[in-house]
């Protein structure tokens, strides 16, 4: 009778709708997140040309990314609100990552493998992971929001519950994304290639063209999910005073 308890009171949980919108757009972008991981490698090696050194340089450049997130992620959210200010920063990043893909098939890029194509490339990156890193600490908060959100309606504090199922959702569902991954090395021709000389400017075109479609789509997917959750700062003060009364009768 406990165990059934237990699951009536983890549905009635989850049923919250700002939950929901945040929960789904875990699930969405697990996938597109485990897309992008595994196809880096095949995209920074075959179709940028890098090497591994120059890989690793790209990689310090991103350790310079939280120490400017830690500033901007707080300042933006309270210039704009957590929610648009979360979406605005995804967006950002999603707009950005495909045009080093097009520029280079569009003969506007430095020569492959190039220190100057390695720094531009950086530069995308770099400013990619600011705002991915920017949305994500917003979207925690958000979360922490709708623990007070949902104990206003059932009277339970579920923020393990809601963290714990918004991390394994997203890492569960990547597993769709590698799949994905796969389907596309070998759809593209990648199976064989063993370097970057062997790879034809038909292999990048259509490496590009089905995976920048995808993984563009299901982050804007992710976004619109987002775009549902409707706790504001007015709405959060309103459940922490209805909280505090209630503590108070109590």
């Amino acid at each position: 009778r406990e165990i059934f308890t237990e699951i009536r009171q983890i549905l009635q949980s989850v049923k919250n709708r700002n939950f929901a919108s945040l929960f789904f757009y875990g699930l969405i972008v697990g996938i597109a997140g485990g897309l992008g991981t595994a196809l880096y490698l095949y995209n920074t090696t075959y179709f940028f040309g890098f090497s591994g050194q120059q890989i690793a340089v790209t990689g310090l450049g991103v350790m310079i990314s939280p120490a400017i997130a830690y500033w901007a992620a707080p300042y933006f959210g309270s210039l704009y609100g957590k929610k648009n200010a979360a979406i605005g920063a995804i967006l950002v990043n999603v707009c950005l990552y495909p045009i080093p893909y097009v520029l280079l098939l569009a003969g506007y890029w430095p020569p492959l493998g190039s220190w100057l194509s390695l720094g531009l490339y950086s530069a995308f990156i770099v400013t990619e992971v600011i705002c991915s890193i920017i949305g994500g600490v917003l979207l925690d908060s958000m979360m922490a929001d709708v623990v007070e959100d949902s104990e206003v309606s059932t009277a339970r504090r579920s923020e393990g519950l809601f963290y714990a199922a918004r991390g394994f959702a997203g890492k569960a569902i990547s597993a769709g994304g590698i799949i994905g991954a796969g389907t596309i090395v070998s759809l593209v021709g990648l199976d064989g290639v063993t370097s970057v000389s062997q790879v034809t400017d038909e292999i990048r075109f259509n490496l590009a063209s089905l995976f920048l479609p995808l993984y563009c789509t299901l982050f804007l997917l992710g976004l619109w999910c987002v775009s549902k959750y409707k706790i504001n700062r007015e709405a959060h003060n309103d459940n922490i005073a209805a909280l505090a009364a209630r503590k108070q009768q109590g």
